[in-house]
């Protein structure tokens, strides 16, 4: 009994010797890392020392201090340091730790800096989101941190309105604000802000100041049939050849649902105005495109080869083509003359149409125009009747053929 409580002390004894040993021979513990922006003001960086300890700093720098934070020692500078690597070795007693200390440039990469440069913000909508970028609502996917390895929490995008500050908001990848823009602001600021967690500094990664756009609308054309078509029909002329005909055009629209100011009575719950037909200017017609309208006149399924008609000012124009208010539309009608006297069944291709309108904002003064360019593909009949006398006489001569 004797023997195992001197046997188990034994132990006890060499277990305490063997960590004491290995705390002393104990040279360096894992590697921390440490983030910073060069730009900040002060910078502390604690050290797991409750003694005084020995600091190396490669590169080396200078204008440190050491002070005792929640009694423990930290690092402190108090003014900002170049952005760089540094390898902090500290020594506490038998203990050796190394910190890496990574100071980065105070800025979004350059890729976001360029698309956060370029991005423009319209009334009725809020920060980040850009209706007209079509590849993706989210401007926010371009806006990436400067790294992975901080804490998304500390960053946030601070937003102004004519130097009024927005509800805060941390920052997203993909972030798109809440509180969308009134007709009021003149001039729209955002940018996205490190917080340094000890000290509640704030560096300012990006910025950007902008006056807020009227967004224009959307112009369209919708192809629910009928919408082309001839005003006449094609086989009611008994008098020989058609050389003249009016062709109508209908389905093109305009959107006018787009924001045109903002509800932030409630700043959580930010409500986006929109216009309407009335907000819709249209003082021109439809015009002709006539560098890239391409028609050709066709006997059955191959072009006439004999036909020298071209669509041009004299032979192809729009003779009505103004806005109606009251659906939005823009009802097109187009005289079609000159077409020579030959073996024609169809008129093929693209007419090409330009469609400007715009949503003015009376309370922000400001207009937003679209001036949209529509490809348009068109199969008109001509000469039916002549089309069915062919027939009639091409079956009557098979006929006869088939009797012989």
């Amino acid at each position: 009994m004797q023997l195992r409580i001197f046997q188990n002390a034994v132990l006890m004894l060499l277990t305490a010797v063997y960590c004491w040993v290995s705390a002393f021979a104990q040279s360096t513990n894992a590697v921390e890392k440490f983030i910073t922006f060069d730009k900040l003001q002060k910078t502390i960086i604690p050290l797991p020392a409750c003694s005084q300890p020995n600091v190396k700093i490669e590169p080396a720098l200078a204008g440190y201090k050491l002070e005792t934070v929640n009694g423990k020692y930290a690092l402190v500078f108090d003014k900002p340091v170049a952005a760089g690597l540094y390898a902090i070795t500290f020594t506490s007693g038998a203990t050796t730790e190394k910190i890496e200390w990574c100071v980065l440039t105070s800025e979004l990469e350059s890729k976001a800096q360029k698309f956060f440069a370029n991005t423009k913000v319209y009334y009725g909508h809020p920060i980040g989101a850009d209706p007209t970028y079509r590849e993706s609502w989210y401007v926010g996917q371009n806006m990436r941190l400067p790294t992975d390895e901080l804490p998304s929490s500390q960053f946030f995008v601070r937003t102004t309105f004519d130097g009024v500050v927005q509800p805060f908001e941390r920052f997203r990848e993909r972030f798109i604000g809440r509180t969308r823009i009134p007709a009021s602001v003149k001039i729209v600021k955002w940018e996205v802000v490190w917080e340094y967690p000890p000290t509640k500094e704030e560096i300012v990664l990006c910025s950007r100041e902008t006056e807020p756009l009227q967004l224009p609308p959307d112009i369209e054309f919708t192809s629910n049939d009928p919408h082309i078509w001839r005003t006449d029909s094609p086989f009611l002329n008994n008098k020989g050849l058609d050389t003249a005909f009016q062709i109508a055009i209908r389905g093109i629209r305009v959107d006018a649902e787009v924001g045109l100011d903002a509800e932030n009575t409630d700043p959580e719950s930010s409500k986006s105005v929109k216009a309407t037909l009335n907000d819709v200017k249209a003082p021109d017609e439809v015009r002709l495109d006539y560098s890239t309208t391409k028609l050709q006149l066709y006997n059955g399924d191959e072009p006439n080869p004999h036909s020298k008609w071209v669509a041009d000012s004299s032979t192809f124009y729009v003779i009505s083509g103004a806005f109606d208010k009251s659906d939005g539309r823009f009802p097109v009608t187009i005289q079609v003359k000159g077409l020579p006297n030959l073996d024609i069944t169809e008129l093929r291709g693209e007419i090409a149409l330009k469609v400007k309108a715009s949503i003015w904002s009376e309370k922000a003064g400001k207009s937003g125009v679209a001036e949209t360019a529509l490809t348009i593909p068109i199969f008109i009949p001509v000469n039916m009747r002549h089309i069915r006398l062919k027939d009639i006489v091409t079956k009557e001569k098979e006929k006869k053929a088939k009797s012989k």
